[in-house]
């Protein structure tokens, strides 16, 4: 078993792991960390949720990934 907390910009990986385990990843609500707005959330295309995550992770004093072309 596995615990892993998810922001509103990752849901939009959600169904590709849930298609890749086979399984669907039930949403926990009885739990300390639950955000009601995350949970009805509407998914970002995955590629506008790469793009904000990384956003904030350049914001946050992070190291950018870099490419290799």
């Amino acid at each position: 078993m596995a615990i892993s907390f998810c922001d509103s910009e990752e849901r939009a990986f959600i169904k590709d792991i849930e298609k890749l385990i086979g399984k669907s990843i039930p949403l926990t609500k009885d739990q300390p960390f639950h955000s009601e707005a995350v949970a009805t959330s509407v998914p970002l295309s995955k590629g506008k949720a790469k793009a904000k995550i990384e956003s904030n992770a350049d914001r946050r004093g992070r190291p950018q990934r870099r490419h290799r072309y």
